[in-house]
């Protein structure tokens, strides 16, 4: 049997994981040897290397002996939450080399190596599909609260009582496939058929979508509608063709399409929002949402927000009601839509919280409100927020994350963080958003910069200064322009 090691991927908030990385952020690693670790957590006096090893890779279940043991250490914890302080304790002391003996939560959580261990946790709680989504969201406001003590009690519970092991790997791919076609038209076949051609075809790809879709494979339907969407086939969008693809596959119940048909529709790529085309619109979001579409529970709030309905009427509490659906299910952009529903109705402090938590899972546009939003107090937040934001894929890309990491930090530098002035880098990054039109003063600036040495730049600087709108500084733009003046008349002279 192929079974899966649950303690070699960021996939699994195991046991194997946790130890790994107690080893890890330890400073004597010689002495954070596994039975070491595993004693010091079940408060047991030995074990065999060969048991805890099939416990951490997964390849067994934990014994039901050492599940007791924490079975009647969460019946404790659920009592007094102090009672978990001993085993924190202990791995605090592998990890640090010291013996501990810390009596409170308050002081525990004070721990550096604790914090550490959390933080670093955080990439497989983010990960595994095991764990609740509930649990999930209650571990992150504990990271974020820096309740680190509860977190790892928490984390402890979930990895020997709820973790499931062993995994073979076919049953896990089958019950995911399951899973996602469940209530659905969509058939294993069909998807293994679309697979097949993906990993297996090159420049034949669409040639061989095509086939499989002549044979209504809903799956090469999608996909060519979204090629279609995208003008990934002949250089530029064809709406109408992709229109067609998404109505086939959603014949089909596949969510995603009956989702395009709608938002196509919204966003006017096909109709002009008739009354009929809105009742459309409206007919294939309800069928994505039974499909369990999240986007198609975000857009349904957006329809409600602009009156796109069949009343033509604005429902801000319908809108609500749908993006706080869609947000619950973890969707990044409904986090954004409350939180600018919150900033209209002026309540800042809790539209941020939402910007936060869409940014948290790096969506661009949310890191750019909290970098702007942390700039004055906490510019080294803000920076760390504007970098991830800028590192997006250019389909999702916020600019303005560019914008604001080149105008307040490589251009002018920030000693205190340890950003040197970097013209060269500022100029690399605006050239991702080069038509972006208010990023032209910042051109401007470097160009005009670097004119001051160098007047082989003088074209460039007239030709952002030509391209910069009205915002733009009049004093900076008349020092410019008097510069460009100066150099040319002496120019011609020396000329003469």
């Amino acid at each position: 049997m192929n079974y899966i090691k649950l303690n070699n991927n960021d996939n699994h908030l195991s046991l194997g994981n946790l130890f790994n990385e107690i080893k890890r952020l330890s400073t004597n690693k010689s002495s954070a040897i596994q039975s070491e670790i595993f004693c010091m957590i079940f408060l047991v006096d030995s074990i065999s290397d060969t048991t805890v090893g099939n416990y951490c890779t997964g390849y067994r279940a934990i014994g039901n002996q050492y599940k007791q043991i924490y079975l009647n250490l969460k019946r404790r914890y659920l009592e007094d939450d102090n009672s978990l302080l001993n085993i924190v304790n202990n791995i605090l002391s592998i990890m640090d080399g010291y013996v501990y003996e810390i009596k409170s939560i308050n002081e525990i959580n004070k721990k550096d190596s604790l914090k550490r261990l959390c933080i670093t946790l955080k990439t497989y709680l983010k990960n595994d599909l095991d764990l609740p989504l509930k649990l999930k969201k209650n571990l992150l406001n504990m990271l974020k609260s820096a309740d680190y003590y509860h977190y790892l009690a928490e984390v402890l519970f979930f990895v020997i009582l709820d973790k499931r092991q062993p995994i073979y790997s076919k049953d896990l791919v089958n019950e995911t496939i399951e899973e996602i076609l469940t209530n659905t038209g969509l058939s294993i076949k069909d998807l293994k058929d679309y697979l097949s051609i993906q990993f297996k075809e090159g420049i034949s790809l669409v040639p061989s979508l095509r086939k499989l879709a002549d044979n209504n494979n809903p799956y090469a339907l999608h996909e060519l509608g979204n090629l279609e969407y995208t003008g990934r086939i002949i250089g530029y969008p064809r709406y109408k063709e992709a229109f067609e693809y998404y109505l086939k596959a959603a014949s089909f119940d596949h969510p995603t399409s009956c989702w395009m048909i709608a938002h196509m529709i919204i966003n006017k790529k096909v109709g002009s929002l008739s009354s009929s085309d809105v009742k459309m619109a409206h007919l294939y979001l309800d069928k994505a949402i039974s499909l369990n579409s999240i986007s198609a529970l975000n857009t349904k709030g957006l329809t409600y927000l602009r009156g796109i309905n069949t009343e033509n009427s604005i429902d801000r509490e319908k809108a609500m009601e749908y993006f706080k659906k869609a947000a619950n299910k973890g969707y990044v952009y409904a986090y954004n839509n409350i939180g600018k529903m919150l900033e209209e109705d002026k309540n800042i402090d809790e539209a941020y919280s939402y910007y936060e938590k869409s940014a948290f899972f790096e969506e661009s546009w949310a890191c750019n409100k909290m970098g702007l939003y942390t700039l004055d107090e906490a510019p080294g937040i803000a920076y760390e927020y504007f970098k991830t934001g800028s590192s997006s894929n250019i389909d999702s890309l916020c600019p303005w994350n560019i914008y604001n990491l080149v105008k307040y930090f490589y251009i002018p530098g920030y000693a205190i963080l340890g950003i040197t002035k970097d013209l060269n880098k500022s100029l690399d990054l605006l050239n991702i958003i080069k038509d972006f039109k208010p990023a032209y003063e910042l051109y401007l600036d470097i160009y005009y910069e670097l004119y001051q040495n160098d007047k082989s730049y003088k074209d460039k600087v007239l030709y952002y200064l030509n391209l910069i709108n009205d915002n733009y500084s009049k004093e900076k733009k008349k020092e410019i322009q008097e510069s460009l003046n100066d150099y040319l008349f002496n120019k011609v002279s020396i000329d003469i």
